[in-house]
C-alpha cells in the first residue's frame, strides 16, 4: 500500500490572492509529501472555487471524482 497525503484545507486569505501563495503551499506539502515517500497527494474543492479550481488545473490533474456525503 502506497503512502496518500490528503490536503484538507487550502486557504489563502483574500487580500493575498492571486500572488502565488495558494501555489507554493501546494509546491510545500508536495515536498513534504515525496521527501517524507509519498506517492500522491490529493484534496477537494466545492464546483463553484473557479479561483482555486483555476489553480488547481494548472498544478495537478482533475482526476473526474465527485464526492457525496451525509453529515449527521
Amino acid at each position: 500500500m502506497e503512502d496518500t497525503c490528503y490536503l484538507q484545507d487550502l486557504f489563502t486569505a483574500g487580500d493575498v490572492r492571486g500572488r502565488g501563495v495558494g501555489r507554493a503551499l501546494i509546491a510545500a506539502v508536495t515536498a513534504v509529501v515525496q521527501a517524507r515517500g509519498g506517492h500522491r497527494l490529493y484534496w477537494q474543492t466545492h464546483t463553484t472555487n473557479a479561483a482555486g479550481r483555476a489553480l488547481y488545473d494548472r498544478v495537478s490533474e482533475h482526476k473526474g471524482f465527485i464526492v457525496y456525503g451525509q453529515d449527521f
